[in-house]
Protein backbone atom coordinates (compact mmCIF):
# COMPACT_ATOMS: atom_id res chain seq x y z
CA UNK A 1 0.00 0.00 0.00
CA UNK A 2 1.31 2.89 -1.07
CA UNK A 3 0.97 6.33 0.36
CA UNK A 4 -2.41 7.71 -0.92
CA UNK A 5 -2.75 11.42 -2.34
CA UNK A 6 -4.28 13.84 0.00
CA UNK A 7 -7.51 14.36 -0.89
CA UNK A 8 -9.10 17.70 -1.32
CA UNK A 9 -12.44 17.82 -0.20
CA UNK A 10 -15.26 18.55 -2.58
CA UNK A 11 -16.96 22.09 -2.66
CA UNK A 12 -20.72 22.19 -1.77
CA UNK A 13 -23.18 23.17 -3.90
CA UNK A 14 -24.51 26.62 -3.24
CA UNK A 15 -27.70 27.33 -0.77
CA UNK A 16 -28.64 30.05 -2.76
CA UNK A 17 -31.86 29.02 -4.62
CA UNK A 18 -33.07 26.92 -1.45
CA UNK A 19 -32.37 29.87 1.26
CA UNK A 20 -34.17 32.38 -0.98
CA UNK A 21 -36.70 30.81 -0.80
CA UNK A 22 -36.72 29.82 2.74
CA UNK A 23 -36.00 33.73 3.66
CA UNK A 24 -38.46 34.89 1.29
CA UNK A 25 -41.24 32.98 3.07
CA UNK A 26 -39.36 33.75 6.55
CA UNK A 27 -39.62 37.43 5.62
CA UNK A 28 -42.77 37.08 5.01
CA UNK A 29 -43.86 36.02 8.27
CA UNK A 30 -41.87 38.52 9.97
CA UNK A 31 -44.00 41.03 8.41
CA UNK A 32 -47.05 39.53 9.29
CA UNK A 33 -46.37 38.73 12.95
CA UNK A 34 -45.48 42.79 12.98
CA UNK A 35 -49.23 44.03 11.77
CA UNK A 36 -50.87 44.44 15.21
CA UNK A 37 -53.79 41.75 13.49
CA UNK A 38 -51.62 38.93 13.96
CA UNK A 39 -51.05 39.53 17.61
CA UNK A 40 -54.86 40.56 18.16
CA UNK A 41 -54.24 44.64 19.17
CA UNK A 42 -55.28 47.84 17.95
CA UNK A 43 -52.88 50.88 16.37
CA UNK A 44 -53.71 53.83 18.04
CA UNK A 45 -57.12 55.37 17.28
CA UNK A 46 -57.21 58.16 15.18
CA UNK A 47 -57.83 61.49 15.94
CA UNK A 48 -61.76 62.79 15.99
CA UNK A 49 -62.34 66.47 15.27
CA UNK A 50 -65.70 66.07 17.15
CA UNK A 51 -64.56 64.48 20.45
CA UNK A 52 -61.49 64.17 22.77
CA UNK A 53 -60.50 61.24 25.12
CA UNK A 54 -61.71 61.51 28.28
CA UNK A 55 -57.87 59.93 29.81
CA UNK A 56 -54.58 60.57 27.93
CA UNK A 57 -52.83 57.79 26.86
CA UNK A 58 -49.59 57.32 25.41
CA UNK A 59 -50.17 53.79 24.15
CA UNK A 60 -49.63 52.79 20.63
CA UNK A 61 -51.53 49.60 20.36
CA UNK A 62 -54.37 48.16 22.23
CA UNK A 63 -55.22 44.51 22.77
CA UNK A 64 -58.72 43.46 21.41
CA UNK A 65 -61.47 44.11 23.77
CA UNK A 66 -59.94 47.22 25.18
CA UNK A 67 -62.49 50.33 25.32
CA UNK A 68 -61.36 53.94 25.18
CA UNK A 69 -64.08 56.88 26.79
CA UNK A 70 -64.46 60.04 24.81
CA UNK A 71 -66.40 63.37 25.69
CA UNK A 72 -67.69 65.42 22.89
CA UNK A 73 -66.01 68.86 22.40
CA UNK A 74 -66.95 72.00 22.39
CA UNK A 75 -69.74 73.00 19.78
CA UNK A 76 -71.01 69.44 19.88
CA UNK A 77 -73.20 67.51 22.37
CA UNK A 78 -73.93 63.86 23.50
CA UNK A 79 -73.33 62.03 26.60
CA UNK A 80 -69.77 60.67 27.49
CA UNK A 81 -69.11 57.16 24.32
CA UNK A 82 -66.13 54.32 24.47
CA UNK A 83 -64.89 53.04 21.24
CA UNK A 84 -63.59 49.12 21.27
CA UNK A 85 -61.08 47.47 19.74
CA UNK A 86 -62.39 45.13 17.99
CA UNK A 87 -61.49 41.14 16.74
CA UNK A 88 -60.95 42.34 13.39
CA UNK A 89 -58.26 44.93 14.96
CA UNK A 90 -60.20 48.08 14.12
CA UNK A 91 -62.08 50.35 16.56
CA UNK A 92 -65.73 50.69 16.72
CA UNK A 93 -67.18 53.54 14.53
CA UNK A 94 -67.99 56.62 16.64
CA UNK A 95 -69.80 58.12 13.67
CA UNK A 96 -72.20 60.79 14.09
CA UNK A 97 -72.53 60.75 18.06
CA UNK A 98 -71.56 64.11 18.70
CA UNK A 99 -73.93 66.04 17.25
CA UNK A 100 -73.30 69.61 15.99
CA UNK A 101 -74.97 72.38 18.39
CA UNK A 102 -77.71 74.35 16.73
CA UNK A 103 -76.75 78.24 16.54
CA UNK A 104 -79.21 81.12 17.40
CA UNK A 105 -80.43 82.71 14.25
CA UNK A 106 -77.65 85.81 12.98
CA UNK A 107 -79.46 89.45 12.79
CA UNK A 108 -80.17 90.45 9.46
CA UNK A 109 -78.17 93.52 8.71
CA UNK A 110 -79.58 96.73 7.82
CA UNK A 111 -78.38 97.69 4.87
CA UNK A 112 -77.46 94.06 3.26
CA UNK A 113 -78.65 90.37 2.91
CA UNK A 114 -77.44 87.57 4.90
CA UNK A 115 -76.30 84.50 3.06
CA UNK A 116 -76.48 80.99 5.10
CA UNK A 117 -74.75 78.21 3.11
CA UNK A 118 -76.46 75.13 4.52
CA UNK A 119 -77.58 75.15 7.91
CA UNK A 120 -76.93 76.91 11.36
CA UNK A 121 -75.50 74.52 13.95
CA UNK A 122 -71.70 74.88 15.02
CA UNK A 123 -68.95 75.02 12.27
CA UNK A 124 -71.10 76.93 9.86
CA UNK A 125 -70.71 79.83 7.38
CA UNK A 126 -72.65 82.94 7.10
CA UNK A 127 -71.77 85.79 4.64
CA UNK A 128 -73.43 88.94 4.29
CA UNK A 129 -73.63 90.70 1.27
CA UNK A 130 -73.87 94.85 1.69
CA UNK A 131 -76.57 96.42 -0.55
CA UNK A 132 -75.07 98.34 -3.90
CA UNK A 133 -73.40 101.56 -3.26
CA UNK A 134 -72.33 100.79 0.32
CA UNK A 135 -68.96 98.69 0.95
CA UNK A 136 -67.94 96.48 3.94
CA UNK A 137 -66.50 98.96 5.81
CA UNK A 138 -69.18 101.21 6.12
CA UNK A 139 -71.76 97.99 6.24
CA UNK A 140 -69.80 96.42 9.35
CA UNK A 141 -69.73 100.15 11.09
CA UNK A 142 -73.43 100.18 10.77
CA UNK A 143 -74.36 96.43 11.79
CA UNK A 144 -71.56 97.23 14.75
CA UNK A 145 -74.19 100.27 15.92
CA UNK A 146 -77.33 98.42 15.99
Amino acid sequence: MGASAARSPEPLPPLAPALSCCCGALLAVLVLLALPAAWGQCKAPEWLPFAKPTTLTEENEFPIGTSLKYKCRPGYYQREFSITCLPNSVWSTAENICKRKQCRSPPEPTNGKMVVNGDIQFGSTVNYLCNEGLDKLEEMDKFLEI
